[in-house]
């Protein structure tokens, strides 16, 4: 509770100082938008940003010939993260899912990233993260897990 505490304090502090700030969709979920508000706020504030994006599948090119094919549109938005971030000099931090053959063979691999194999070539870290008990549990065999 202590540390909680500590880490809620510090979290707030941050939003006050507007060193974090959370944004929803209402800025729009579209590269156009996105680039624009991350543009301002380094104007605005002078801070280096890291842009934390949910899931990758929850961003759109802004335009509908391209966000009709999801593959394309990750492709899209892909190519978007690699020249905004060397052009404007963020960072940006996402999820990216599995493919439903990568979830059931259990760890998956960078080649399962169901967005694009594009994810790969344009990211310049990418940690993969295996919930043994999150795996089974979609399985509906929760107990099976040993590793929490």
């Amino acid at each position: 509770k202590k540390q909680f505490n500590g880490w809620y304090d510090w979290l707030r502090e941050q939003v006050k100082n507007n060193k974090i700030l959370a944004k929803g969709h209402d800025i729009g979920n579209d590269i156009k938008s996105v680039e624009d508000w991350v543009k301002y706020i380094q104007d605005s504030t002078g801070n280096n940003v890291v842009l934390l994006i949910d899931a990758v599948h929850d961003m759109a090119t802004g335009n509908s010939k391209y966000d009709g094919d999801e593959r394309i549109k990750f492709v899209r938005v892909y190519d978007w993260f690699q020249r905004a971030t060397e052009q404007y000099k963020f960072s940006v931090a996402t999820c990216a899912h599995i493919t439903k053959m990568g979830m059931s063979k259990a760890r998956p691999e960078q080649s399962d990233l169901s967005e694009t194999g594009k994810a790969i070539y344009s990211s310049k870290v990418i940690g993969m993260v295996y919930s043994q008990l999150d795996h089974f549990s979609s399985l509906h065999k929760r107990d099976s897990a040993n590793m929490f």
